[in-house]
């Protein structure tokens, strides 16, 4: 009897979740996560890289302050992480604003907001594979969490609660990342022998774009998690990649 009492609870608790919407769902996730991880989601900016149309002999140096802005629609996006460029480097980059109108096309020209030193005054976003061989720009851009993402996420920790460094931490902490429309994570323990751990993981779902994370996207989720547990844990975050799959019975 107690395996059925189980999963009546389980299904119980469920229930109530999906029948629970707006500030309610929002007051009953902070009750169940806490007052940080049950925040709803914000709406996230999009991701990719650019290249300078022209860098000086020498290479410039750029800071996560430098700003672009594409002159069609005035969408702003910074420069992801800190180093000195060479002309042609691909420079990652990451929406200031957000929600799907941030995911642009390749070849798309954005501007400085203020020029560098040393670097053009133009960009270009470079394409990139979304994994079902579609070339595309910045991608990633999601509106803010949906009730029903939101009944995921509290039935999921309700169903398989993180601790201790288990697989469902593990899953918590990646999906959790800033910046990234994590939906779904999935570890692989030990795929690299003791010690070691594969993390993939899918973005939200879009009506026009791929659910599949680019590089970007999937360093950001790998810096979280190394920085979330121990230095000698390998973490490693895999390219995903879609084809058809036959399956005989």
């Amino acid at each position: 009897s107690m395996p059925h009492y189980a999963n009546e609870t389980t299904i119980a608790k469920s229930w109530l979740v999906r029948n629970t919407f707006g500030e309610r769902l929002e007051r009953l996730a902070v009750e169940k996560l806490g007052a940080e991880d049950g925040a709803r989601r914000p709406a996230i900016g999009a991701s990719g890289y650019i290249e300078a149309t022209q860098i000086i002999a020498g290479g410039a140096h750029l800071d996560t302050t430098v700003t672009l802005v594409d002159p069609r629609t005035g969408l702003r996006f910074r420069v992801l992480e800190e180093n000195d460029y060479s002309d042609g480097n691909p420079i990652a980059i990451i929406g200031v604003d957000t929600g799907p109108a941030t995911n642009l096309a390749q070849g798309t020209l954005l501007q400085f907001e203020a020029q560098p030193l040393g670097v053009s005054s133009t960009a270009t976003i470079l394409s990139q594979n979304d994994g079902t061989g579609t070339l595309v720009g910045l991608t990633g851009g999601r509106d803010a969490e949906t009730d029903a993402e939101l009944q995921a996420r509290i039935i999921d920790a309700d169903t398989n609660p993180p601790a201790a460094g288990n697989n469902a931490q593990v899953v918590f902490v990646a999906q959790k990342t800033a910046s990234v429309s994590v939906e779904k994570a999935f570890v692989y323990p030990a795929w690299m022998g003791p010690g070691s751990t594969s993390v993939a993981f899918t973005l939200r779902p879009d009506a026009n774009a791929s659910r599949v994370p680019n590089s970007v996207q999937r360093g950001l989720v790998e810096a979280d998690l190394r920085s979330s547990f121990s230095p000698d844990w390998t973490i490693t975050v895999p390219s995903v990649l879609t084809q058809s799959l036959t399956i005989a019975i």
